[in-house]
C-alpha cells in the first residue's frame, strides 16, 4: 500500500482563521441541500408509486388502531370507576394499554421509514415491535388480574427501577453530571430501593428480562425467545433476522455492503410482517366484547374486522403466508 495515512482519533479541532468550511460546500450549501432534498423526494414518488395500497393500507391500520385503542381505554376506565377495580386491575389495564400505545409508535416510525426507502430502518423498528408484541402477549395471556400472575403487571412497570442505582453510577462516571445531584444520599436510596425489588420479586429479578422469572422455573435465564414461547410463537429466526440492522455485527456489515439498490422486496417483508405482529399486539388490548349490565358491547369486534381487513391487503400478494394468530392470544 503505498502512503502513509494518518490518524488521531478522538482529536478535537477548534474552529479558527485557518479553518472553514470546504469551498465547494461554503458556495453552494443551499444547491446541494436542494438536490438532496429533489433525490429524496424521487424516491418516496418512486416508492409510493410502486406501494400506494400498502402504504394507505398501513397508515388506515395505525389510525384505526389509535381509534380503537382510545375506545379501550375509556371501557377500562369506566369498569373500574363503576365496579372499584383492585390495584391488580388497574395497573394490568394501564401496563397493557401502555404498551400498546408503544406498539402504535413503532408501527408509525416503520410506515414513516418505508416511505423514506429506510428499509434497514424499518427492520430496525420492526425488532422493536417484535419486543412490543412479545411484552403485551405474554402479560395479557399469563398476567390476567384474576388468573395465576395477577402480579405481572406490577413486576414489568417496576422493573426499570432495579437498574436505577447501576444508571446513576454510569451517568456519573460520563463526568457530565455534578455530584450534587446524584450525590451518596440519592445513591444510597437508589441501593435500597433495589434491594427491596430484588427481596420482593428475586435475585432473577435484575436480569434484562427479569419481570418474568415467576412464569419460568428458578435459576431460567428468560430470554426474548424463551418469552416468545410461552406463547407458542417461534421468534428465533425473525429475531435473528431483525438483530442484524440494529447491532454493529458483521453480519449487518454484510448485509450493508451486499445490499442491492431494489429493496421493494425487503418492503414486502417489512409491511406484511410489521402489521402482522402490530394486529396481534392490538388483539391483546382491544376487547372482542363487553359484558355489561345484561348487555352485550361488540364496538370491538368490528374495529377489529376493521383491523385485519387492513392487515388482510398487506399479505394478499403473498410475502408473507398469512397464520391463524398464536392460540395462546385467543381469550
Amino acid at each position: 500500500m503505498n502512503g502513509d495515512f494518518a490518524f488521531e482519533i478522538g482529536r478535537l479541532i477548534p474552529p479558527g482563521p485557518e479553518m472553514h468550511i470546504a469551498e465547494h460546500v461554503r458556495v453552494h450549501w443551499a444547491e446541494l441541500i436542494a438536490a438532496e432534498r429533489e433525490q429524496e423526494n424521487a424516491e418516496r414518488n418512486r416508492i409510493a408509486a410502486l406501494h400506494r395500497q400498502s402504504l394507505e393500507a398501513m397508515r388506515l391500520l395505525a389510525l384505526v388502531s389509535n381509534d380503537a385503542l382510545t375506545w379501550a381505554k375509556q371501557q377500562f376506565s369506566k369498569s373500574l370507576e363503576d365496579e372499584g377495580g383492585s390495584q391488580d386491575e388497574t395497573e394490568y389495564y394501564a401496563v397493557t394499554s401502555g404498551v400498546a400505545g408503544r406498539a402504535i409508535e413503532a408501527f408509525e416510525d416503520i410506515i414513516c421509514l418505508l416511505e423514506a426507502g429506510r428499509i434497514d430502518g424499518a427492520h430496525a423498528r420492526l425488532r422493536s415491535l417484535q419486543e412490543i408484541f412479545v411484552v403485551t402477549a405474554v402479560i395479557a395471556v399469563h398476567g390476567q388480574p384474576d388468573g395465576e400472575h395477577p402480579n405481572l403487571a406490577r413486576a414489568y412497570a417496576d422493573h426499570h427501577r432495579v437498574f436505577a442505582r447501576s444508571l446513576a453510577e454510569e451517568l456519573l462516571a460520563t463526568g457530565n453530571v455534578k455530584s450534587q445531584i446524584l450525590d451518596e444520599k440519592v445513591l444510597i436510596r437508589l441501593e435500597q430501593m433495589r434491594e427491596e425489588l430484588i427481596g420482593r420479586y428475586g435475585s432473577e429479578y435484575k436480569s434484562l428480562w427479569g419481570w418474568a422469572v415467576e412464569l419460568f422455573p428458578p435459576k431460567t435465564r428468560v430470554t426474548l425467545v424463551r418469552l416468545a414461547s410461552l406463547i407458542d410463537v417461534e421468534l428465533a429466526a425473525l429475531n435473528s433476522i431483525a438483530s442484524s440492522h440494529v447491532h454493529a455485527s458483521s453480519e449487518g456489515w454484510h448485509a450493508f455492503i451486499a445490499a442491492d439498490d431494489d429493496t421493494t422486496g425487503g418492503f414486502d417483508y417489512v409491511s406484511a410482517l410489521g402489521s402482522g405482529l402490530f394486529v396481534l399486539t392490538m388483539q391483546c388490548v382491544i376487547p372482542l366484547s363487553i359484558s355489561r349490565d345484561g348487555e352485550v358491547d361488540l364496538s370491538g369486534e368490528a374495529w377489529l374486522q376493521s383491523m385485519g381487513h387492513l392487515q388482510s391487503l398487506l399479505t394478499a400478494d403473498g410475502a408473507v403466508s398469512g397464520e391463524d394468530p398464536p392460540e395462546a392470544c385467543h381469550r
